[in-house]
């Protein structure tokens, strides 16, 4: 037995410990804990880490000391629950392996609704991001080792759920954003950091020589360039990074860019095509319930005629949602979009406008949705490349989205409606004439000047009867007739 998994396994009682003390240390040791994965030193699956501190996360909710709620967006993982389920008892080949991942999605959606119920506040949503970012520093770390003992192109064997590079690019792909946004859109005092760990992930991300990778990277700029506060020094940046590629990037990594329009000339891009045909193939024969979950693995050699033909090795679809479509049927493919659909509707609703100079909060929810909005774009882009669907990550990001719009909801601040500071103005200059008082005074105006008349709303103090239906905006002047009430009502 290894000293480090001596090691880990003394530490994970005092893990139990925090989280019972605090069950929001229990979301950041299980995500940091994937990222790990002790299993692979040795762990005894009844002592996983994981299971232990997932068990504590549920005590503390039958204890009461996490009040427990219901997502509004906790339909979605139960309808795609009983989707697996069906298509599980359907299975074309392994029942068995269908059953498991049915299974693993069951732990993946407890996962989804604790993450919900701890994270209550623009704080720990934010350290949530922090730890996910810590766990692809341990990826980093082994790709790098791996690229300086073996001299590869391209690093494989990273650890993690899927070890190979187009997770680690799935993976960069999904903290990245946090990081650019932390570095170029807050005050925060981690904002150094972050500017100094862009280009370690940017070299990474090249390193990683994945062509999936190089969409979501697409997806990921697009995205910051519309999400950005501001616009100029989003460009710059995106003009950096787009030359850092082109004049970093080895041949090698270019030269499997370029097999994107030659894909004839590469065996594992036609064997792509090839499963891709083969996933639209069994969805036409099994639209309702699909083959089984991790059934395709076992059936896709028939649909090759390369790389699986000849090394006999099962492939998955490369294509999340071709996969889900295969596997699971199209129930389960339109219950999947409801979900991400949803996650995208309530990130746009909330922290639209960024905070401004003066009453910006570190952090604000504006940058964390941001973050998640543009972290899941890029991975779901990239996911059209990759088989993501029963990767952690991803269901984290679609429950930071959930708990986001739960917090926002708790904060009738400007930021949580995604209200902008000239609304939020008029709505409070509204409000305090309901209630009888005279409109606030724009800051920098002398009272009395034009300008302080001008900028309140409403009808010019032009008259005596004006400006009585300026402070009573409900007809109650004299003289003043429901039509005049109608139209001084201030945001009417």
């Amino acid at each position: 037995m290894s000293l480090r998994l001596l090691f880990l396994m003394a530490l994970t009682p005092v893990g139990v410990i925090l989280t019972l003390i605090t069950p929001f240390v229990g979301a950041v040791i299980l995500i940091l804990i994937y990222f790990i994965r002790p299993e692979v030193w040795g762990m005894p699956s009844a002592l996983s880490p994981s299971l232990v501190i997932t068990g504590a996360m549920l005590l503390t909710v039958i204890l009461g000391k996490t009040r427990f709620r219901l997502p509004t967006g906790s339909l979605w993982p139960m309808l795609l629950l009983g989707c697996m389920v069906n298509s599980s008892f359907s299975a074309l080949i392994s029942p068995a392996a269908s059953f498991q991942q049915t299974s693993d999605f069951a732990k993946l959606a407890v996962m989804w609704l604790l993450i919900v119920l701890v994270a209550d506040s623009p704080r720990r949503l934010y350290l949530l991001l922090w730890s996910t970012v810590g766990g692809v520093l341990w990826l980093i770390k082994s790709a790098i080792y791996f690229y300086v003992t073996t001299g590869a192109p391209r690093v494989e064997r990273v650890g993690g759920q899927g070890s190979g590079a187009n997770y680690m690019s799935a993976m960069l792909l999904l903290t990245l954003p946090h990081l650019l946004f932390e570095a170029f859109e807050s005050r925060s005092k981690f904002k150094w950091l972050a500017r100094a760990l862009v280009p370690l992930w940017l070299w990474v991300f090249m390193l990683t020589g994945s062509r999936g990778g190089l969409v979501g990277f697409v997806v990921l700029v697009l995205l910051y360039l519309l999400q950005s506060s501001r616009k100029g020094t989003a460009t710059i940046l995106t003009v950096v990074l787009a030359g850092f590629l082109l004049f970093a990037g080895s041949e090698v990594y270019w030269s499997r860019m370029r097999s994107i329009t030659s894909y004839e000339e590469d065996e594992s891009a036609r064997s792509r095509l090839e499963v891709w045909r083969g996933a639209l193939d069994l969805a036409r024969k099994y639209p309702l319930t699909g083959i089984g979950l991790q059934n395709f693995v076992l059936v896709s050699p028939m649909y090759t005629t390369s790389r699986a033909k000849t090394t006999g090795e099962g492939l998955e679809a490369h294509n999340t949602y071709l996969q889900v479509l295969a596997e699971g049927g199209f129930p389960t493919l339109i219950v999947f979009f409801c979900m991400l659909l949803g996650a995208f509707r309530k990130l746009n609703r909330v922290g639209r406008d960024p905070p401004s100079s003066g009453d910006q909060a570190e952090p604000s929810l504006w940058q964390i949705r941001s973050a998640v909005l543009t972290g899941l774009g890029a991975f779901l882009g990239q996911s059209f490349f990759d088989s993501n669907f029963h990767k952690d990550p991803l269901w984290w990001f679609l429950a930071f989205a959930e708990a986001l719009a739960w917090v926002a909801a708790r904060q009738p601040s400007a930021e949580a409606r995604g209200t902008a500071p000239a609304a939020l103005a008029v709505q409070r200059a509204g409000t305090s004439t309901r209630s009888g008082r005279s409109p606030a005074r724009p800051s920098g105006v002398p009272c009395g000047s034009p300008g302080s008349e001008a900028a309140l709303p409403g009808p010019s103090a032009s008259s005596p009867e004006k400006q009585c239906r300026r402070i009573q905006p409900f007809g109650t002047c004299p003289g003043a007739g429901p039509e005049t009430g109608r139209g001084s009502r201030i945001g009417g």
